[in-house]
Parts: structure tokens; C-alpha cells; sequence
């Protein structure tokens, strides 16, 4: 009886050793074939389209986003290091969002950073020696003669392009103290100190819109020149308030029908001319 129970016991040890090594050799051959699947070129991404903001890619994009992509897997690419590779390659890029449209194709959808001002560099131009201001024409016939490159900036403060200037933004004339080797995809606070964004932002947002700004970094004086009139805002002080008692002062000779050539907002007490 006691041997009969012994052998019971052995046949269902047994039973349960091979099940359990049908089990584990199972799930090993479910983990290699899945690695080998994962690993292998059906799941390499061989086919791209891109778009950037609704609009088919250049051709010289469609390249770069291409081989970036190409050969990766499209289950495990990672939007951020995406992204991260796209940015380092086109700076002006603000977005980038890959969909899988099938194991081996995928759709990318790329959104452009949007400029705020065209940005030129210039360490020695002779700024502040007269006031008023020499006119917004002039400034920008000297900044085109001068040879600089026009750099964009968004409202991030990154550079992200140094092509043709857009007319239809301001043109924002820095001078620093020393001369500055500009790269695209940097942050302009690396060249620049004075918080020149937050000038425009806040330009825009009291709907001023300025034709030209100059701003010195030693003097630590801003320029604004619009049509009809010129400012003249410190950047050690706080930039909102000056902004806000600028319109309100424009507001004012708008209504009594004569705008000042000159507002100085420097000190505590604003000085107008006429």
C-alpha cells in the first residue's frame, strides 16, 4: 500500500516537472520569436511621408526626416529622441509627431516655429548719438548694407533661421558689447542679455507694433520706432510697466490728435516731445 502511494506520488511529480518544462520552453520560444520578429526588417520603417504645417515637405526635409527614420523600428522609435535628432538638423522646427500608418510606413507631421522679429547682430553701430532717433527706413537701409545675416527668433527666444528677412516682422537691431559668433538653434539669452522677448510679447500684446527696435546692451537702453513715433524704454526696469504707460501715452495723443516724436520712459516720470 505504502509503495503504492510512493509511486502515486512519483508519477505526479513527474506529470508536473514536464508540464511545467513544456511551459517554460513554450514561453522561451514565445520570447525568441518575438525578439526575432521585433529585430527583424518587417518592422523597419521603409517608407516616409511628411508634412509640415498641412503642406507636403520639401524635398531637402523629406531627406533629413528620412534618415533619421529609416531602418528604425516603428514599434520602439521614441518621439522624443525623434524630435530631439530633427531639431539638432532643423532648428526651425517646433513639433514633430510621427504616426504608424503600417509596420513598415509612417506619416510625420512637422509644425515650424513661429518668428516674432528679424533679428540682426551688430557690435558696432553708432546707436544713441542723436535723439530723436534716426528714422525706421534708414536703420533698415543700414542693416541691409552692412552685410549682417537676419536671424529669426521665436517667442522662446530660439534662433532658427538666418534666411531672407520677413518683411512683415519687426526688425530688432542688438548691440552688444562684444561681437558674437551667432548659431543657429541657440537661445538668444546666450548672446544677449536684455529680455528682448518679453519687449516683443508685450509689444504685441498692448498692440504696438514697432517697425524697428534697437537696444543697446551697454547703455541698456531700447529704442522703439514705429510710424509717427519713437520710445525710448530702459531694460533694467521693469519692461511691462514701461510698455503699458507707453500706450496709454499714445492712447492719449491719438485722441487729442497729435502723436509725440519722441517718448522717454527711462526715468520715474515719462518725458514727451513733440
Amino acid at each position: 500500500m505504502k509503495k503504492t502511494k510512493t509511486r502515486k506520488l512519483r508519477q505526479r511529480n513527474r506529470r508536473r516537472f514536464f508540464k511545467e518544462l513544456f511551459l517554460f520552453c513554450l514561453l522561451m520560444a514565445l520570447l525568441t520569436g518575438g525578439y526575432l520578429f521585433f529585430k527583424s526588417n518587417f518592422l523597419r520603417i521603409q517608407k516616409v511621408e511628411c508634412f509640415f504645417d498641412g503642406q507636403r515637405c520639401s524635398n531637402q526635409v523629406w531627406a533629413g526626416v528620412f534618415e533619421i527614420l529609416k531602418g528604425k523600428s516603428s514599434v520602439s522609435i521614441s518621439q522624443q529622441s525623434f524630435l530631439s535628432a530633427l531639431k539638432e538638423k532643423y532648428p526651425y522646427v517646433r513639433n514633430a509627431e510621427i504616426e504608424i500608418r503600417s509596420p513598415r510606413a509612417v506619416v510625420v507631421k512637422l509644425e515650424k516655429r513661429v518668428a516674432i522679429g528679424n533679428f540682426v547682430f551688430i557690435s558696432d553701430f553708432p546707436l544713441f548719438t542723436q535723439l530723436p532717433l534716426k528714422p525706421s527706413l534708414e536703420l533698415k537701409k543700414i542693416s541691409g548694407l552692412t552685410g549682417y545675416p537676419n536671424w529669426q527668433v521665436d517667442e522662446n527666444g530660439v534662433i532658427f533661421s538666418s534666411n531672407q528677412a520677413n518683411n512683415q516682422l519687426p526688425l530688432i537691431l542688438l548691440v552688444p558689447e562684444k561681437a558674437v559668433k551667432v548659431e543657429s538653434g541657440a537661445q538668444i539669452q546666450s548672446y544677449f542679455q536684455a529680455d528682448i522677448i518679453n519687449l516683443l510679447i508685450h509689444l504685441a500684446e498692448s498692440s504696438l507694433q514697432p517697425d524697428t527696435v534697437i537696444v543697446s546692451e551697454e547703455k541698456n537702453i531700447a529704442g522703439i520706432i514705429s510710424s509717427g513715433w519713437e520710445a525710448l524704454i530702459s531694460t533694467e526696469k521693469e519692461i511691462v510697466f514701461q510698455v503699458d504707460s507707453l500706450q496709454l501715452i499714445l492712447g492719449r495723443a491719438k485722441i487729442e490728435g497729435r502723436l509725440p516724436k519722441l517718448v522717454d520712459l527711462r526715468f520715474n516720470k515719462p518725458v514727451v516731445s513733440y
